[in-house]
């Protein structure tokens, strides 16, 4: 019997992965960049969320992977320039490359605990810019859609009733309907 997961299509990517000293950045770095594309539009489809938060935390889902995606390259090339480089660098050729593919996977895993500290530097002063945004965009609206009576002129209706509603006066217009 064979295995239906394992065929060449797999093994070539396995090998792949294998053989690619990078291949924990790859991953982490795909990951994040369909985390970054998917879970903003599954949190705009939430059909019970309020629409003002729904923008506001696919907003910061998509900050925080694209906060991730540079921190899961940058992490190991700052690993291995200032520490592997420095520590291992009598080591022989194939044993200092196990050291630094090593030290990209734990890099990564570092970079997974880095990755809130960076976001809470970065997402708030853009959350606020936001907010300051969308408030403003609010208070515009209601501004146009609320009635200003104070500068219309009254209006004086066919018995002469000073009113400011123009419809007052006009009760018997047009067609009747019903009885």
């Amino acid at each position: 019997m064979t295995n239906p997961v394992k065929g060449p299509v797999l093994d070539r990517v396995f090998k792949s992965l294998g053989d690619n000293p990078n291949s924990a950045i790859w991953v982490a770095v795909t990951i994040a960049a369909f985390k970054g594309i998917f879970r903003p539009i599954f949190t705009m489809q939430d059909k019970h969320t309020d629409p003002d938060k729904k923008k506001s935390a696919a907003i910061r889902e998509f900050l925080t992977e694209v906060i991730a995606i540079p921190v899961y390259i940058a992490t190991p090339v700052i690993i291995e320039k200032a520490i592997i480089n420095k520590v291992f660098k009598n080591e022989t050729a194939h044993v200092l490359k196990n050291i630094k593919t090593t030290s990209k996977f734990l890099s990564v895993c570092l970079s997974t605990a880095l990755i809130p500290a960076v976001c809470n530097l970065i997402q708030p002063p853009i959350m606020a810019a936001y907010k300051k945004s969308q408030d403003a965009k609010k208070a515009q609206i209601a501004e146009a859609t609320t009635p200003n009576t104070i500068n219309k002129p009254a209006f004086t209706g066919k018995l002469g009733v000073k009113t400011q509603n123009p419809l007052i006066g006009k009760i018997n217009y047009g067609m009747r309907v019903g009885s």
